[in-house]
């Protein structure tokens, strides 16, 4: 193999051969011109510390296959007219653009965070701030950190975790596959607002955060919320009772007002339709899970807290 020894700035690559690689070797490779490879040639660029920088003036191209496992640790662009990804890319680390942007869409490639540390997908880096395919391959996380699009398909993978913060929208236009179950997707919520996601694929499993404000409206009258599950269902409990309500939701602030509304219950009295979730002043059980397809009331003591659903979407 060819490796490099320091920090190199080249014009073209010519490889027509799979036997030897250019390995980066932990340093920076800057390439003004195109890879011409043939043969299965490819750049070894998965060291930590690795970066390969695209710096030409024309548009340029990531052919299929470049690199080795087709890993990088970190990609910059610094192209005005762009760089073309083609094939599959796994970004170990990160992904700079300090000119132009990488054009992950137009030949419908697949992006892959694979890497060890907290990775972000963060504005200014991908052309129209969208990706063909997008694979979560990141056990400590990834981050969305602007408003995203995936034109294809996106999936995380077993273990792995993907996370919608407040105020960022991800669209998934095609399917969208979360083999990590309920903790693989959260979406964030807090006092300033809730992340979002539009997709089209039923039962993803996921985390929905909701955050209300607790405490009294007026002296001796609770803040009630009306709230409608985002998760088609999900256990509170076998009884159950206050703790376990608490822990199914994940929120400490809580000291039995939870109810739903029964209509049938409803025969004289408008009232009559709402039920505790532990049948209060009856004898429990009342009801033992949360559905998409019931109206609920909430109410918080003390604090403000954040409700999580658990479940399929």
């Amino acid at each position: 193999h060819l490796f490099l020894d320091k920090a190199r700035s080249v014009k073209n690559i010519t490889n027509g051969q799979s036997v030897y690689r250019l390995v980066t070797n932990g340093h920076k490779l800057t390439i003004i011109g195109n890879l011409i490879f043939t043969g299965g040639a490819q750049i070894d660029a998965s060291s930590t510390s690795s970066t390969v920088e695209f710096a030409g003036v024309a548009v340029q191209s990531i052919p299929v296959g470049a690199f080795y496992n087709d890993q990088v640790y970190n990609l910059t662009v610094n192209n005005p007219n762009n760089v073309v990804l083609n094939g599959t890319l796994s970004l170990l680390n990160n992904l700079t653009a300090t000119s132009g942007l990488l054009d992950a869409f137009t030949n419908t490639p697949t992006v892959s965070y694979s890497g060890l540390a907290a990775q972000t997908i963060v504005r200014g880096r991908f052309l129209s701030e969208k990706i063909s395919n997008l694979t979560i391959d990141n056990g400590i996380g990834v981050t969305l950190n602007t408003d995203f699009t995936v034109d294809n398909s996106m999936t995380i993978n077993s273990g792995k975790l993907f996370t919608i913060p407040v105020l960022k929208l991800l669209t998934v236009s095609g399917t969208l596959t979360n083999n990590a179950g309920n903790t693989g997707l959260v979406i964030k919520s807090d006092a300033t607002g809730e992340g979002k996601l539009i997709n089209s694929t039923s039962s993803v499993q996921a985390t929905v955060e909701l955050y209300l404000t607790g405490g009294l409206a007026s002296p001796g009258v609770g803040i009630f919320h009306y709230i409608i599950p985002p998760v088609v269902t999900m256990s509170i409990g076998t009884v159950p009772t206050i703790a376990e309500v608490k822990t199914a939701l994940g929120i400490t602030n809580f000291n039995g007002g939870l109810l739903r509304y029964n209509e049938a219950a409803a025969i004289t009295s408008v009232n009559q339709g709402w039920q505790y979730f532990d049948n209060y002043p009856g004898i429990p059980p009342g009801f033992t899970s949360l559905q998409s397809t019931i109206g609920y009331n909430i109410y918080l003591i003390g604090s403000s807290d954040i409700l999580k659903f658990n479940g399929m979407l």
